[in-house]
């Protein structure tokens, strides 16, 4: 018996948006709760605007675009979706591209699954990170950055040398 396989045809957004930046145990020092500065930062890795209606967090935290908004991100830029946008606007520049809203849920300060689908539910990104990677990221005051963002090695997300602390205390959100 013959076998058929078919690859599909990714959407933009699996093609384009990665998770790039992720501060899951922010430091104490501040006027809110440490939770209440976590982020997740979204990168276009792709060489024209994608849209990012129906774009959704959906383990982890949970999160999701708007459809009908037409909100789109240009070839090369970041979004930053925050856990309280008032602590975030706090603690970093205005000039930081931040998402409409806010996540439910909160990051594990241990490590957990994230996934990221696209308007049709199909995955975009899934991976684990640990707290165990980088001890300076667990409650030190910094983040967890990507280091290959254009990897199309979708499994290294869930890789410890695939990721390293962010050089700058606070993480480095939308750069």
């Amino acid at each position: 018996m013959d076998t058929l396989t078919y690859a599909g045809t990714p959407s933009d957004q699996q093609k384009s948006l990665r998770v790039t930046e992720i501060m899951y145990n922010p430091s104490e020092r501040g006027s809110f709760d440490n939770a209440q500065y976590e982020f997740i930062e979204l990168k276009n890795i792709g060489i024209a605007s994608v849209k990012l209606d129906g774009v959704k967090l959906i383990a982890g935290v949970s999160y999701t675009f708007e459809l009908g908004r037409n909100r789109t991100l240009a070839a090369g830029a970041c979004i930053v979706i925050a856990r309280n946008q008032q602590a975030f606007t706090s603690r970093y520049t205005s000039n930081v591209n931040l998402a409409p809203g806010t996540y439910t849920g909160s990051l594990d300060n241990t490590g957990e699954r994230i996934e990221i689908d696209d308007r049709t539910n199909s995955t975009i990104l899934e991976f684990e990170y640990d707290d165990t990677w980088y001890p300076t990221t667990d409650g030190q005051g910094y983040s967890l950055t990507i280091k290959s963002a254009t990897s199309t090695d979708l499994s290294s997300w869930s890789r410890k040398d695939s990721w390293r602390a962010s050089p700058s205390k606070n993480g480095s959100p939308g750069s």
